[in-house]
Formats: structure tokens, C-alpha cells, sequence
């Protein structure tokens, strides 16, 4: 697949870049949830982007926007979104609902993800992952195959190692709230790599 760059223009975003192959992991996966939440950065397609403000205040409220520009140069795949002020108000905020993610089994175990965590990553991450995996729709695997920052419960690098798939095993829904278990479909029997 060839790199992405997605261009943000007004809002919390303004000015910021998001690139496909960077060598921050965290940039990676947002990014890649960009492009599945635009339907391939599709003209008109939209995107809420927690803001850093937002996500510290302990909300998932963030800036909608619609992606204006979709053009192939040198190789590479330019996206621009720009800030939606069509059918928004005021900041454009949208509300989401908060998720929760669990982990079990393999090297994730126990390792739980808030999308309303005053850790951008973590909030970040929680949100990509909730994205990957269709919305937390159980049966649907997410491969994990790179670093995963992990700011949550455990507070350090948790490193995956190829082949650490997870599926949804179970989603629910409130009001307020999702929380998605996924499980470990690696062999229990598997040796765990140190950190």
C-alpha cells in the first residue's frame, strides 16, 4: 500500500499531518483509522478527531471533518480534510459515546483502553481500535503486528510480536458507553517474548 498523508485543515488539527509510515506507532494506527473511517478518504466522507484539550478534559468531544481533497503525487496518496461547518454548531462537536476495550489472554492480558483516558495515546488508541475492529462488532480480529504504547493500567511499551491476533467476544452498549472484550487467539502454549 502506498504512504498516506492526511492534511488538517481549521479546528483542534489545524496545520497537522498524519503520515501512514511513520515510526511512531501511534501515528500509524490514527492514521490507518482515518483512512477506514473516510472510506478510503472518499471526497465528502467525514471523521471526528478527538482533540488533545478534549480528550484531557475526560470527554470524547472533538472536531468533524470532511475530507476536501484526495490526490496522487510521487508515489504517495495526499488527503486533506478540511473543518465541517455545514451541519454542525459552534465548534463543531460531536458527542461519542465512551469505550471501554479489555484485552485477555496472550500479551495484552489485562491491558484495558479508554477513550476518555487523559492519556492522548491511550484515548487515541482506544478510539483506533474501536474503529479497526468495526465498532467493537464481535467476530471481527484485529491483527496486531506493531508496537502498541500501552499508557493505560500497566503504564509501559507493550511490545507485540507477529501473529497476536484478538477478536471481539463480546459488546455492549449503554447509553454512555461501549465496552468490547477481545481475546487472544494465540496458542496458550505460546511462549511470551520479554520486554
Amino acid at each position: 500500500m502506498k504512504p498516506i498523508i492526511f492534511e488538517f485543515i481549521g479546528g483542534s488539527w489545524d496545520g497537522m499531518n498524519l503520515h501512514s509510515d511513520s515510526l511512531d506507532p501511534v501515528e500509524v494506527v490514527f492514521a490507518k483509522t482515518c483512512y477506514v473511517e473516510t472510506h478510503g478518504g472518499t471526497l465528502g466522507r467525514t471523521a471526528v478527531m478527538p482533540s488533545e484539550y478534549a480528550t484531557q478534559q475526560g470527554n470524547s468531544r472533538g472536531n468533524k471533518y470532511a475530507v476536501t481533497h484526495r490526490v496522487e503525487i510521487g508515489g504517495e496518496l495526499l488527503i486533506r480534510l478540511e473543518l465541517c461547518h455545514d451541519d454542525c454548531t459552534g465548534d463543531c462537536s460531536s458527542h461519542q459515546k465512551r469505550v471501554l476495550l479489555g484485552f485477555q489472554n496472550g500479551y495484552l492480558h489485562g491491558l484495558r483502553l479508554d477513550s476518555r483516558s487523559h492519556e492522548v495515546n491511550e484515548a487515541l488508541l482506544a478510539t483506533s481500535c474501536f474503529l479497526l475492529t468495526e465498532h467493537g462488532k464481535v467476530g471481527t480480529t484485529f491483527h496486531c503486528c506493531t508496537d502498541l504504547p500501552c499508557h493505560g493500567g500497566r503504564g509501559e511499551k507493550a511490545r507485540l510480536r507477529p501473529g497476536d491476533d484478538y477478536t471481539v467476544v463480546q459488546r455492549d452498549e449503554t447509553d454512555n458507553e461501549i465496552t468490547v472484550r477481545l481475546m487472544c487467539q494465540t496458542s496458550p502454549d505460546e511462549r511470551r517474548p520479554k520486554v
